[in-house]
Formats: structure tokens, sequence, C-alpha cells
């Protein structure tokens, strides 16, 4: 947990959350102008905006009230009041909703629960059960101070046991719950509170009555992380190898490929998907998935949708170990500099392999066959649709 600060007044916007913050030698600076992030957040928040934006430090013992790191969720009493500090991308999050709903439900009934994570995300929670409120993230430091407790998850990525365990295991232990002891690991999300009425999902409901199967299937190839973007030919191979069925595309493809996806059963998403929550809906509004290892194939299995997903950097069992409607397919590659799958990250820089042999896109992604593939989608298929 990191504290920042201004040296001049700035109205700004941070993952969705409007601020206006007055400048540390104001006169009436005070809580409300000091801001609260986990370490990695506010890493990247210092880095991107200095010299105005300054890590702030003081003696937290010396303030009248200061939220504590419980010792165990035992300690907390019936009364508290707790937040948890979470960032992460889409998956993440969704990966760390069985386990903030097993935290829930360890607490006293009547302890409230708060999380606080990036604006933006927080249509994955708002509807879900297990907290009582949303905060941004960052806080402010007038916010935090109203919790008893607080929990939080800076130290991620530098733990040997986020690299090795399945996340929603080293979410539980962070937690300090038993994760052997939990029968349901699997996500589950309601959908979001526009529902069929929304933009997207009247275009996939158009969409679907041209479609001779009346099935859609979500193709999803880009990643916020580039090491795990696919090429684009991946994609149309597998609409081309079943006409009958409709796919989407939440991105707009290159020109290399526009012409062939007009030719072809793939449609371009992209003018109706502009937020988090219309990506959800498109999601939801599918019948499967078909994607790289980003949070298109999470949100399925929240949604109780089947999915096919690409693996390389990381090994599937990290991810979908818990999964009930997720296959997945894990490249097998040896090359020059790594061994399949080597942990790579988005906090490492780029991908040597890549690097080395001069390549666009991670190889052991390139390595999967279109026909693999195929393959894979048609057992889904038949697995899940029959």
């Amino acid at each position: 947990m990191r504290f920042m600060a201004v040296n001049r007044p700035v109205k700004a916007e941070i993952f969705g959350e409007s601020f206006s913050l007055r400048a540390l030698d104001a006169p009436d600076f005070g809580a409300v102008d000091i801001l609260v992030s986990d370490d990695g957040t506010a890493s990247e928040l210092l880095k991107k905006h200095s010299p105005v934006l300054v890590e702030a430090s003081f003696d937290s013992s010396a303030l009248p009230r200061f939220p504590r790191k419980p010792p165990s969720i035992e300690c907390i009493s019936s009364s508290s009041k707790v937040v948890v500090l979470r960032a992460g991308g889409v998956g993440d999050h969704v990966m760390f909703l069985p386990a903030l709903t097993l935290f829930r439900e360890a607490l006293p009934k009547t302890a409230k629960l708060f999380l606080a994570t990036q604006k933006e995300k927080h249509p994955i929670f708002r509807s879900h059960r297990c907290i009582d409120g949303l905060m941004p993230l960052p806080l402010t430091l007038a916010q935090l101070v109203e919790a008893d407790y607080v929990v939080d998850f800076s130290e991620s990525l530098q733990s040997p046991d986020f690299n090795s365990m399945n996340l929603t295991d080293y979410f539980l232990k962070r937690f300090g719950i038993d994760n052997g002891g939990c029968a349901n690991k699997a996500p589950r999300l309601l959908l979001p509170c526009s529902g069929g009425t929304s933009k997207v999902c009247k275009a996939m409901d158009r969409l679907r009555k041209r479609v001779r199967s009346e099935r859609i299937v979500l193709l999803q190839g880009r990643s916020s992380n580039p090491l795990r973007d696919l090429p684009e030919e991946l994609l149309t191979h597998v609409a081309e190898s079943f006409p009958d069925i409709g796919f989407v595309s939440p991105d707009a493809f290159s020109a290399l490929h526009s012409d062939a996806v007009r030719l072809r059963n793939i449609e371009d998403m992209s003018p109706w998907v502009s937020s988090l929550e219309e990506y959800m809906n498109l999601v939801a509004s599918c019948d499967a998935v078909v994607s790289t290892d980003t949070a298109a194939y999470h949100l399925a299995e929240a949604f109780g949708i089947p999915s096919l997903a690409l693996f390389g950097p990381i090994s599937s069992d990290l991810r979908i170990r818990y999964y009930r409607k997720a296959q997945a397919i894990d490249a097998s590659y040896t090359g020059k500099t790594c061994i399949a799958p080597c942990g790579l990250h988005k906090s490492f820089s780029g991908c040597p392999e890549a690097k080395a042999l001069g390549s666009a896109h991670s190889p052991c992604l390139l390595s999967i066959e279109p026909e693999q593939i195929r393959k894979a989608f048609s057992l889904m298929c038949r697995r899940f649709w029959i």
C-alpha cells in the first residue's frame, strides 16, 4: 500500500474515477487530497504522472484512526468495516470472485465488506451480493480511514505463489482461507443490468436471425497483454471451417483480413463495444467463446458459456483448473530461449523468443496448428451443444 499526492492543484480522471486534488503545500490540504493504492498501481501512476504526482509518506500510527491488517479472519469483529484493495485485469477479477465470496462467508454476518478496485472494472462486481459496496482504486486516505481493517494484495506479482498456484487458490491463501476445503471455486456472474435492452444485445438478436444454425461464437484474438495476442488468420480459419455458425469479434480486423471477413460469417462488433459493460453483454449473448488467454473465457465461464482458450506463456492449469465449461489448448513449444509455458506476464518486457526470431507474436502460440483448433472447437460443440 502506497500514498500519493500532487504538487499543484489537479483535476483528473484515474481509471474512471474523477478526483479534484489540492497541492501538498495548500493550507487546506487534507486526507481527501492523499491517494491510496496498491503498490503496483501506485508505481504505474507515479511513473506516468511524474513530476506532478509524488509519493507521500507519513506515520500512520500518529493518525487518530487507521485500518489494521487483520492477523486472521477470526479477529474481525461483527461491527467491523473491512476494505479489500485489489487491482487487476478483467480475467484476474473474475478469478477473484470465488475467493471474495468465500471471504465474505467467513466474516461475521454483520461485518461490512467493501472492495476498492479500478472504477472502470466495477461492472464485474456491481451485482455481486458478497460485498456491501464498491470503492475506486486509488481511493483517498479519507475513505480508507473509515475502515477498521484493510486487506492489501500489493505483493501479488512479487510472490512466488502468484506464478505457481492457480490464481483463485492464490487469492484464497492471501485471505487466509484453506483452499482445500472449498467445494466450488468456479466464478459466477449475473448479467449486466442492461441485459437484453443494450445495443449489443439488439445487434446480436438481429445477427442470430440471419445465422443458419442460430449459434453465435465470440472470437477473441487480442489480449490486454501483447504476449498473448493471436494472429488473425487463426480465427478466420475457425470461421471458415464452420460456415453454418455465426462468429463475432469485439475488435475490427486489419485491412489484410477485412475482405475475408466480409465474405465469411464473421461480424465486426467493435462499433457497439466501447465499455466493459458492453463487452460483458457481448460475451453473455454468445453461445460459445474461442479466445486467447484473456478476459473472454473467464467471463464465459462466469456466465455459464462454453469456451475454448489457447494458452502459451501461462499454463492453463493456473487459470481454468476449476472451470466447468472451459477447454484448453496448451502450446507445446521448445525454442531457442524458452520452453512453453515460460510464465511470462505483462510485468516483463516482451517475449525474448519472439525478439530472437523477429516474430510479431509469441512463437509458442504460433505453434498451435489451425487443424488442432478446429478439432478442439468441434469437440466443444459436441460436448456442450448436443
